[in-house]
């Protein structure tokens, strides 16, 4: 789903707008500690560097609009069609009602074996096997190669 994970890019990218208020509180740093990962991560970046975020060159232009998006506000139906999906790629969910009666608010913890987290846990599976898979790259990266520019908090 591109118009899904367009939407998604954007909302990670305003939830770190609040570091960049700080940073302007605080001002630019005089010497960059580049043995600072966010020091790296926000000052030293350029597109040479991190091409992955370029678009395909041997693909057309699209727009959001381009894209089937056939998510909708019925949470039940979302939820069975994701349920779907993992289940065409061999993968169960699994549930935890963690709602606490007193805050009265529903919270899940939602549970995909063979998913990884951002955070650097790469175990073998998915990370390594789903770009080959998909025809993205002929040989899965090794360890070092998977995350280069990692996110520091």
């Amino acid at each position: 789903d591109p118009r899904g994970a367009l939407l998604r890019s954007l909302t990670e990218m305003n939830q770190m707008l609040g570091m960049i208020a700080s940073m302007e509180a605080h001002g630019a740093p005089t010497e960059l500690d580049l043995s600072k990962p966010e020091v790296n991560w926000w000052y030293t970046p350029t597109m040479e560097q991190h091409p992955y975020v370029l678009p395909d060159p041997t693909l057309p232009l699209t727009k959001p609009t381009d894209h089937a998006h056939d998510w909708n506000t019925d949470g039940k139906a979302n939820v069975e069609k994701v349920v779907t999906l993992l289940a065409d790629h061999g993968m169960t969910m699994s549930v935890a009602n963690m709602t606490k009666p007193d805050i009265g608010m529903p919270v899940v913890k939602v549970v995909v074996p063979g998913i990884r987290h951002f955070w650097p846990r790469f175990a073998p599976g998915r990370l390594y096997e789903v770009p080959v898979k998909m025809g993205w790259r002929d040989t899965a990266l090794t360890e070092l190669e998977l995350n280069p520019t990692p996110i520091f908090w």
